[in-house]
């Protein structure tokens, strides 16, 4: 046997968690292909919000390295549905951002501030003529301020 497969026999575990991740990678390009579509179906988009809330919450993706791809993937398509013309689609993507920071803390402060938190994203929504809309933003804002400021 080469050597490689002989190392491979010895650690089941790697293989496992290979598997793992082509799964996440997958998920998280089928989440994207999803959430960056406006003209998908609402409810199909809702659906892929809660699967995300879902990973959060179950703390599932802590025990995973790739978390940070997991996010990078679906923080954009993410932050789209924020300005969606359904204030379920925008509480949901508020709540799950809000969840995010809740999970990660200090660690979720740079992907906030570049995808979140900027004039193109919630402080927008925090504009809205909508005022629930606007209500869900500053509320997220405020959840993001709160679970990522460190103590310096």
């Amino acid at each position: 046997a080469h050597p490689l497969e002989a190392a491979r026999a010895h650690q089941p575990g790697l293989a496992h968690q290979r598997q793992k991740h082509r799964q996440l990678e997958a998920e998280a390009k089928n989440l994207a292909e999803v959430l960056g579509n406006m003209k998908n179906d609402w409810s199909k988009r809702l659906k892929s919000i809660q699967f995300i809330q879902a990973c959060f919450v179950t703390h599932d993706l802590l025990r995973m390295p790739q978390i940070y791809t997991f996010l990078a993937k679906i923080a954009e398509p993410l932050s789209l549905q924020l300005f969606d013309l359904r204030s379920t689609i925008t509480k949901e993507a508020c709540k799950t951002i809000s969840l995010i920071s809740e999970v990660l803390e200090t660690e979720f402060e740079a992907i906030a501030a570049n995808c979140f938190v900027t004039e193109v994203s919630l402080f927008k929504l925090m504009e809205s003529g909508t005022a629930v809309m606007a209500q869900h933003a500053h509320r997220c804002v405020l959840s993001i301020l709160y679970n990522t400021s460190s103590s310096k």
